[in-house]
């Protein structure tokens, strides 16, 4: 059981991370109102309203690198406090099994159907780098590919968010998420086939310098950077032709319209206090973040960590 689940959250944490990873450049206008935007730096955040019990939106990073998982004392003693803890979504064995069948292909054809013979033979060479067999890939959607490929080896380790999720269970809080698995989901698996395969493409030339990348993120996050973490991810993709046409809307979908949803979900456990509320870090920055939608609604927001 523990390695069927240690896969699946493999998944699980790739398809967090894409906004990260694979985030493309949006308008001019709206990256430079971006950066002038409060909420830049900070990873933890003491959000009060009118119950007088503050709560707090942490910043995740969907990765196992040891110096990510290792909580610093302020968010450790927030998050000891805490009477709930809310994540994007659950990383329970219900979600797992409900993200394992959407990422399957479920028209009788295999991926050496959909993506040609020639493209699919630099899956399957890749597929030992996954941590999955190439005969597990070849069942599974050219998104759901793509997503794998960006994420980084965990050798077995949970990612930050899972580690939050078992400690949450461990201290018997109330379990929240702001997301189902199918809304996750629908992001990707909503596009267009032929866009899929075109992601699949990239992600595939892009393995070799996704070690850097990631290194180059992880050291961001530690200097607890959201702007310099946001213009890492806007840089991705920056000349790539064959996906001008889904930069925009693939941006507003993979953080502006989900931060919508993710703060309104918030507000009610947020209101009556004491609540740990964990998201990915870029989901806080900007005028269009969580944070911004929160001061918004009236809630006074300070930065603690």
């Amino acid at each position: 059981m523990r390695t069927h689940r240690g896969k699946w959250l493999l998944l699980a944490a790739a398809l967090t991370l894409a906004p990260a990873i694979y985030a493309q450049p949006a308008p001019a206008r709206e990256s430079a109102a971006r950066q002038d935007r409060s909420y830049a730096q900070g990873l933890l955040w003491k959000i009060e309203g009118s119950s007088g019990q503050p709560s707090y939106v942490f910043g995740t990073m969907h990765v196992a690198d040891l110096r990510v998982v290792a909580l610093p004392p302020a968010v450790r003693a927030s998050f000891d406090d805490a009477k709930n803890f809310v994540s994007e979504v659950t990383l329970d064995t219900a979600n797992l099994t409900q993200l394992a069948g959407r990422m399957v292909l479920s028209d009788g054809r295999d991926l050496a159907a959909v993506l040609g013979q020639p493209l699919y033979e630099k899956v399957a060479a890749v597929a030992p780098s996954t941590g999955l067999p190439a005969e597990a890939l070849r069942h599974l959607k050219p998104w759901a590919i793509a997503v794998i490929l960006m994420m980084p080896q965990t050798n077995g380790e949970n990612v930050l968010d899972d580690r939050l999720y078992q400690m949450a269970l461990e201290q018997k809080k109330g379990i929240h998420q702001l997301e189902t698995i199918d809304e996750q989901v629908d992001l990707f698996d909503s596009m267009a086939e032929t866009d899929q395969i075109a992601i699949l493409s990239s992600a595939l030339e892009d393995r070799e310098r996704l070690p850097k990348l990631i290194e180059s993120m992880i050291v961001t996050y530690l200097k607890r950077d959201l702007a310099a973490l946001y213009r890492i991810s806007e840089a991705q993709g920056e000349g790539d032709a064959r996906l001008s046409h889904l930069r925009t809307a693939f941006m507003r979908r993979l953080l502006d319209e989900r931060n919508v949803r993710m703060a309104e979900r918030a507000d009610a456990l947020l209101k009556t206090g004491r609540a740990f509320v964990a998201v990915g870090a870029l989901h806080l920055y900007g005028e269009h973040g969580v944070l911004a939608l929160l001061a918004s609604r009236g809630y006074t927001v300070t930065r603690v960590y």
